[in-house]
């Protein structure tokens, strides 16, 4: 295989990789938040930093579908920050990344 369509394959897994990894985190975070363990601002933090590992994973794949899929996502943690973080927020945005997994569509 040629190096590369290699790295592009890397991309595109580690970035498969990492939202799925932000599926969980948003999934543990509602948990948390419905639980009283987890503060607004610690929400806030959460969302700051999915935030920025989307960013990483939209100018990552520049050209192809998880691009627009991150950007989406990007614009759904921006809706939610910077007022009071409710679970059922958390839980659509794991929701989203979960469908963004399911759907993403590279042809």
């Amino acid at each position: 295989m040629p190096s590369r369509l290699s790295d592009s394959r890397d991309s595109i897994l580690g970035s498969l990789t990492a939202l799925n990894q932000l599926g969980t985190i948003f999934y543990e975070a509602a948990n948390a938040i419905d639980v009283g363990t987890l503060s607004n601002s610690a929400a806030q933090s959460v969302l700051s930093d999915a935030r920025t590992a989307l960013c990483g994973i939209m100018h990552g794949n520049q050209g192809n579908a998880l691009y627009d899929e991150a950007q989406y996502l990007i614009a759904l943690v921006d809706d939610i920050v910077g007022d009071y973080i409710y679970a059922r927020e958390i839980r659509a945005l794991q929701i989203a990344v979960c469908d963004a997994l399911l759907n993403v569509n590279f042809a």
